[in-house]
């Protein structure tokens, strides 16, 4: 009897204890909008200091990272182009430790919304569309490469505040919008291309490593920053490579200068974003107050 009366005081004082320690999260967002292929800041706080903080959504953990003292916390979640427009749920936890079960839970609502986006029919060389076979050889290790790389999940977190825009010019084809290329359907636009006179420079929005410097068949003069936490930037159609692969860069660091090289009908940069492997509009990411 003494025995179970000490087992049930010890079950008691191990809940009260789990309950004192239990840690409240309030969460909301700020975004551009909620809508396919933008990029969404999560911000989270806690009444007692964590260690560690996630949010899964749309099959995807994705890390946070402390904003202050460990009881503020935030992070960027990514609405893939493709994304069900509806009710998505984020389940919002955090850890006191390293292991463990977690010391708060919360379950986070992101209504996304559906979003037409615009058509764009070009016409460019027929060896873009039909390539050449004895070049089919190199554009298929040059995609399996740039995959790879995209999927790229570096735990450390590079960037430090807002991000830049890489050059200054307006936008010449939107992300999203769907591509007709001599009259065959292209898979939808996955970056935005933003206006520059050959050499202008382009700059990197935010710190990172660079993991790519070549000259690919269809994308021409590119450059792939991994900027941590899963976020991958690449730049195509440079006329010049300003860094080297390896290189560990600022933001607003000089990586190349504006071209033409690849498939193009004139000189602009072409810049992708996507967040552990989904695709978001890279002009989304100025929108949040970081």
């Amino acid at each position: 009897m003494k025995l179970c009366r000490f087992i049930l005081t010890a079950a008691l004082l191990l809940a009260a204890s789990m309950t004192l320690t239990a840690a409240s999260l309030q969460v909301s967002h700020q975004a551009r909008s909620l809508a396919q292929g933008e990029a969404v800041l999560l911000e989270v706080n806690s009444d007692i200091p964590l260690e560690r903080v996630s949010a899964e959504v749309f099959d995807k953990e994705f890390p946070l990272f402390a904003a202050g003292d460990g009881t503020s916390w935030q992070g960027i979640v990514a609405i893939d182009l493709a994304c069900r427009p509806g009710s998505h749920d984020v389940q919002v936890k955090g850890w006191k430790g390293k292991a463990g079960p977690p010391a708060g839970e919360q379950v986070y609502t992101l209504k996304v919304e559906g979003k037409e986006f615009a058509e764009r029919r070009l016409t460019v060389d027929r060896k873009y569309v039909s390539p050449p076979q004895a070049e089919m050889e190199r554009i298929n290790r040059e995609a399996a490469t740039t995959k790879k790389l995209f999927a790229v999940t570096t735990r450390e977190k590079f960037w430090e505040g807002n991000f830049l825009k890489p050059v200054p010019g307006g936008v010449t084809s939107p992300f999203g919008r769907k591509n007709f290329v001599n009259g065959q359907p292209r898979s939808p636009h996955s970056g935005v291309d933003l206006r520059g006179a050959v050499g202008t420079p382009v700059k990197s929005p935010a710190a990172g490593k660079v993991i790519l410097t070549d000259d690919l068949y269809f994308a021409g003069n590119t450059v792939m920053i991994d900027h941590g936490f899963g976020m991958i930037s690449y730049f195509c159609h440079l006329s010049e490579i300003k860094v080297q692969s390896g290189d560990m860069v600022s933001r607003g660091e000089l990586l190349g200068l504006v071209g033409s090289t690849g498939r193009v009908t004139g000189p602009h940069l072409h810049w992708t974003v996507k967040l552990l492997g989904l695709r978001v509009d890279p002009l989304s990411l100025l929108a949040l107050d970081l």
